[in-house]
C-alpha cells in the first residue's frame, strides 16, 4: 500500500523527528499504551442527504481491524464501489480516543493521479494517487489526536486542482479498513508471523539480484512479456486458526505496472504494487485471509503488464504488525531532501528508538495488562514507563539546571512593538539565539492623565490629614 499523506516539516531533522515521534513514540506516553485499547465494531453509513446524520456505529467488541461498511452503487474496472462523482462519502466508527490508527482505502481511478481530501474529525489530510488506473490500496497514518472524541467521523471528498485544464475524473472507494497503529517491527508474544523469501518459493521464475534493495538471497520475475501465465508457490503452515494479516514485499515504479496478486488457502486477495511513479521496494498489506489450523497453499499471480518484482510474503495472526510502517516513516521524514548522511543518522535513530519502544511495549504488556492490576501497580508502571522514555530520548537522567547567562544584544523599535535579540545559553557553553517580541506600553490619553493627576491628589490630601490627625 502506497503511503500519500504528506505532513508540512521543515527542511531540517528536529521538525522531521518530531513527526515520527509523534507516531512511534505514542504507544510509551504518560497516560500508557491507547493503543492497546479495543477498537470498535464496523459503522454502516452511507454520505447522508443534506440536513441528515449518518447512521451511529455499533458497539465495541474489540476488534483490532474495523471495517467500514457502505453501500457500493457503482462499478470501476469489474469491482463494486462508491463512486466519489456522487458527492463526499462520510462515515462514521467508533475508535479508542487517543489511539494512532491506520486507515486504508481501496482506491479506484480511472486516470493516473487523482486525489481527495480526508478529514478525521475536522482535521484534513490530502490523498494522491499514484500513476495507475484501476484499483490499489492506499494508506494513511492519522495520529491519535485526531481521534479524539468517541465517535469518529471519516469524510472523503474529491479533491480538484482549479488550475487543471481538463479535471480528472474523481476517484472511487471500494473499501474502508481502519485498524490499530501500533507500528511494532515485531509481532506480539504469542503471535505467528510466517515469512517467506521469493526465492524459496517454487516456480519457473526467475530469480535476480541486479535492483538494490531486496531482502534474502534476490527477488523473482517472471520476465514475461504482458501478464504471465505461470505462478510462484508455496506452503504455510498455521498453528492456530484465526485471521491473518497478508503483506507482500514488491518493487514499485519506473513506469511499469509491477503488481501482483496473492492466494491463501481459499482466500484470493486483490492486487498489490500498482503504482508506477515509485522506485523501491514497499511492503504493502495484500489482505486478510481466515485460516483453519494446518498447512495453506500460497500462490503468487501476475497481475500487472511490466515486469514484477517478488521479494517476500509475511502471513501473521498479529494483525496490529506492520511492517510497512518503517517505509511510511522514511518517506516522510525524507521528503524535504536531508542528505544520504543525514539520512544514515537517522535511520540508526528509528532503529535504537524502536527498539526502546518495542521493549517498554512489551514489558507494559507482561507487567501492566494483568486485569487483577491494582491502579497504584499501574501508577507506578506508568512512571517506570516515563523513566524509559527519557532514556531513550536521552533525557534519564534530566541534566541539571544551570545559568541561562541571557543578555539582550540589539532592538529594533517597529510600530507598536519593538524586537529584542537576545541570547541565553541551554547548556554552559551553548548559546541560543531567540527574537522577543515586546509590545510598546499605549500612550495614555489626555483623560487619562487628568484621572491619575486627580487620583495623586487625592491620595496626598489624605496622607496629610492623617499627619494632622497623629499629630494633635
Amino acid at each position: 500500500m502506497q503511503t500519500t499523506i504528506r505532513f508540512s516539516v521543515g527542511r531540517g531533522l528536529p521538525s522531521a523527528l518530531l513527526v515520527w515521534l509523534g507516531l512511534a513514540l505514542r504507544s510509551i506516553h504518560a497516560g500508557g499504551t491507547p493503543h492497546l485499547a479495543a477498537l470498535a465494531a464496523p459503522a454502516t453509513a452511507e454520505a447522508p442527504a443534506a440536513g441528515a446524520a449518518p447512521p451511529e456505529a455499533a458497539g465495541p467488541t474489540g476488534a483490532p481491524v474495523t471495517d467500514v461498511d457502505f453501500p457500493r452503487p457503482d462499478r470501476l474496472a469489474a469491482r463494486e464501489c462508491r463512486s466519489l462523482e456522487r458527492g463526499p462519502l462520510e462515515v462514521r466508527a467508533r475508535l479508542c480516543r487517543g489511539a494512532p490508527c491506520a486507515i486504508d482505502i481501496g482506491w479506484g481511478q480511472a486516470a493516473p493521479h487523482a486525489a481527495a481530501r480526508c478529514t478525521i474529525n475536522g482535521r484534513s489530510a490530502v490523498v494522491r494517487g499514484g500513476a495507475f488506473t484501476g484499483f490499489d490500496a492506499i494508506t494513511f497514518d492519522a495520529p491519535g489526536l485526531w481521534i479524539d472524541r468517541e465517535t469518529t467521523v471519516l469524510r472523503i471528498e474529491p479533491l480538484i486542482a482549479s488550475a487543471a485544464p481538463a479535471p480528472s475524473p474523481a476517484p472511487a472507494i471500494a473499501w474502508i479498513r481502519i485498524r490499530r497503529l501500533s507500528g511494532l517491527a515485531k509481532p506480539a508474544s504469542g503471535a505467528a508471523a510466517l515469512r517467506i523469501e521469493a526465492e524459496d518459493l517454487e516456480g519457473s521464475w526467475n530469480e535476480q539480484t541486479n535492483i538494490p534493495g531486496y531482502s534474502g538471497r534476490g527477488f523473482r520475475v517472471s520476465n514475461a512479456r504482458g501478464v504471465a501465465q505461470s505462478v510462484l508457490r508455496g506452503d504455510v503452515d498455521v498453528s492456530r486458526a484465526g485471521r491473518h494479516a497478508v503483506w507482500a514485499r514488491g518493487y514499485l515504479g519506473d513506469g511499469q505496472d509491477r503488481s501482483f496478486s496473492l492466494a491463501v488457502g481459499e482466500e484470493d486477495l486483490p492486487p498489490t504494487h500498482r503504482d508506477r511513479a515509485l522506485q523501491q521496494y514497499r511492503w504493502q498489506l495484500a489482505g486478510y485471509a481466515d485460516l483453519a489450523e494446518g498447512r495453506h497453499r500460497l500462490v503468487v499471480r501476475d497481475a500487472g503488464d511490466g515486469f514484477e518484482v517478488v521479494d517476500a510474503l509475511l502471513v501473521t495472526s498479529d494483525l496490529e504488525l506492520d511492517p510497512g510502517l518503517r517505509d511510511r516513516l522514511e518517506e516522510r521524514l525524507f521528503a524535504s531532501g536531508e542528505d544520504g548522511e543525514k539520512r544514515d543518522e537517522v535511520a540508526l535513530l528509528i532503529d535504537r528508538t524502536s527498539a526502546r519502544a518495542e521493549a517498554a511495549d512489551l514489558e507494559f504488556r507482561r507487567r501492566a495488562l494483568d486485569p487483577a492490576a491494582d491502579p497504584d501497580r499501574v501508577r507506578r508502571e506508568q512512571d517506570r514507563l516515563r523513566a524509559r522514555l527519557r532514556d531513550a530520548l536521552g533525557l534519564e537522567p534530566l541534566p541539571p539546571r544551570t545559568p541561562l547567562r541571557a543578555r539582550t544584544i540589539g532592538i529594533a523599535r517597529r510600530d507598536g512593538y519593538s524586537i529584542e535579540r537576545v541570547v541565553f545559553e541551554s547548556r554552559p557553553g551553548f548559546p541560543v539565539t531567540a527574537n522577543v517580541y515586546v509590545p510598546e506600553p499605549e500612550a495614555e490619553t489626555e483623560a487619562e492623565r487628568e484621572a491619575d493627576a486627580e487620583a495623586e491628589t487625592e491620595t496626598q490630601s489624605e496622607t496629610e490629614a492623617a499627619a494632622g490627625c497623629g499629630g494633635r
